[in-house]
């Protein structure tokens, strides 16, 4: 059952439109009846609909859902990321295979081969935080020139333009040169953009806080005449500028497509009353954002508590203390900010004898890189030095 917004989101048709999609406010839920209402209601082919998002356990989610109540068509829209798009797109135009897609280690150790190339001293240089960089000026469409390094701008051009020619000599890719290629591909080709523009008729985009400029820019390139954008998302929650994401996008979204619908999903169907206004409350006071009211749908009152602590410890002892007091036929939910928060956390609760679910899995990194040093030593010992050793053993012993 859909209430009176959520309607008119999913049942809007042709034309751009943004809808403002709060927490809990039931935004995947439109997404997939989105697309079963072009496909039933207007007889679009489920080929035509493009529907992208940034991890693949959203796409997963929103593909399962759709499948588990519209299984019965044969063709299926393209639900994926946005890298799993242009990967698509680039191995069917241009032969590019998985396998020449490199990982993060990779990308360190031919980063300091083109150091080496370019004659700068790798000694105070943290490669893989200036790979990052790289990644969030390519993925913004911005200079070097913001990049605080111990190397000068100029350098910095250079060196990037050694890292590609490393990758060249390698034949492979890293992450970002998925979307470069792609705009590339169509900038060169406009025939081959033609093809594309032609593929997708309705493109439907989830969290649109955290698109980048490139991601944007080829998404226009796919759009044709009658500009069938559909994104969805919520201002108040994007987190992502470091990595390049560039939430005004959206806030221009009517300034970029002059005839855009604005819709407002206000109802969390998540949170108890207060929780919803006190949330609300703090998060107004971010000054470029969407003004909106959002309602609880849920009866009760709910309670919110504030404490700061002095360090982790005390705050995890304090979680595990608090959980004890609750009933135990209550579930309890602790949200945390990144995967080293929850790995203290999961400690905590091992130590007081609570046993716990999470969907993440907590990885010492420091453990898993000994291992992975260990590994390649045991490799190497046996005459294995393939490029997988090289890499891990790379400056070792130091």
């Amino acid at each position: 059952m859909l209430n009176e917004n959520q309607k008119l989101a999913v049942e809007h048709f042709m034309g751009p439109c943004l809808t403002i999609a709060p927490p809990g406010s039931g935004k995947t839920k439109c997404l997939v009846e989105r697309v079963a209402f072009l496909i039933k209601e207007h007889h679009v082919l489920p080929d035509k609909i493009l529907v992208l998002t940034f991890t693949k356990e959203a796409a997963c989610e929103m593909k399962e859902r759709f499948c588990r109540e519209y299984s019965s068509y044969e063709k299926m829209p393209f639900f994926g990321t946005f890298h799993s798009l242009f990967y698509y797109i680039l191995k069917e135009e241009t032969g590019l295979s998985g396998g020449q897609i490199i990982s993060q280690n990779k990308s360190v150790f031919l980063l300091k081969e083109a150091l080496k190339k370019c004659h700068i001293q790798e000694k105070g240089i943290n490669c893989m935080e200036l790979i990052k960089e790289f990644s969030r000026c390519i993925n913004q469409s911005v200079s070097f020139q913001s990049i605080k390094n111990v190397i000068p701008a100029d350098g910095l051009e250079s060196l990037y333009q050694e890292y590609n020619r490393q990758k060249e000599i390698n034949h492979c890719f890293d992450f970002d040169d998925l979307m470069v290629r792609t705009k590339e591909l169509f900038q060169k080709h406009p025939t081959l953009n033609d093809k594309w523009k032609n593929r997708f008729s309705f493109i439907l985009l989830d969290e649109m806080q955290d698109i980048n400029q490139l991601q944007f820019d080829i998404v226009k390139m796919l759009l044709d005449e009658n500009e069938n954008i559909f994104a969805v998302g919520d201002d108040d929650q994007s987190i992502y500028e470091f990595r390049g994401s560039r939430p005004d996008i959206m806030l221009s979204f009517q300034k970029q497509f002059q005839n855009a619908r604005l819709i407002y999903l206000d109802t969390n169907y998540r949170s108890l009353r207060q929780i919803v206004s006190i949330s609300s409350h703090f998060i107004s006071h971010n000054k470029e954002r969407f003004d909106k009211e959002i309602h609880s749908f849920l009866k009760g009152y709910g309670r919110v508590s504030y404490y700061n602590f002095s360090n982790e410890t005390e705050q995890g002892l304090y979680v595990a203390n608090k959980i004890k007091e609750i009933s135990k036929d209550k579930k309890i939910g602790i949200l945390f900010r990144n995967k080293s928060d929850g790995m203290f956390l999961s400690k905590m609760l091992e130590m007081h004898g609570i046993t716990y679910f999470s969907k993440d899995e907590f990885v010492n990194h420091i453990q898993k890189k000994i291992i992975g040093e260990l590994i390649a030593y045991l490799k190497a010992g046996n005459g294995c030095v393939d490029d997988g050793v090289k890499r891990a053993l790379y400056g070792k012993p130091n």
